[in-house]
């Protein structure tokens, strides 16, 4: 069977199920660059914090996601503080609806991110 990809799969908004504490309770993605033959593509985020929005990018490549949290940068409109420059790695899990994305602190496992994508 050839699995498909469909622009839904990182579409809407997405909450937050478990991470850090300084992590916001929703993620927006937007992606570019999106090949769904070989379904790899490039993401940006924004992580939903209260008064001040993080910005992350990152990528996939099949179910096997990406995500850093950018510098900060107050002139845009996003301060990332102690998350700056963090990258968490994992999968996108569409065993079952919704779909999730299990990731983990790259640098040292100290933390994890679990994510749900809202219907």
């Amino acid at each position: 069977m050839i699995e498909t990809f469909s622009l839904e799969d990182f579409s809407s908004q997405w909450r937050v199920v478990k991470g850090p504490n300084n992590v916001g309770n929703r993620f927006l993605f937007h992606t570019s660059n999106v090949d769904s033959i070989m379904f790899t593509g490039d993401l940006s985020a924004t992580d939903q914090n209260g008064p001040t929005d993080s910005e992350l990018i990152g990528n996939f490549i099949k179910d096997q996601v990406s995500l850093r949290y950018l510098p900060d940068n107050p002139a845009n409109g996003y301060v990332n503080g102690e998350n700056q420059d963090k990258t968490y790695e994992g999968i996108l899990d569409r065993s079952k609806t919704p779909y999730s994305l299990r990731l983990v602190n790259k640098v040292d496992g100290s933390d994890s991110l679990v994510i749900v994508q809202l219907n």
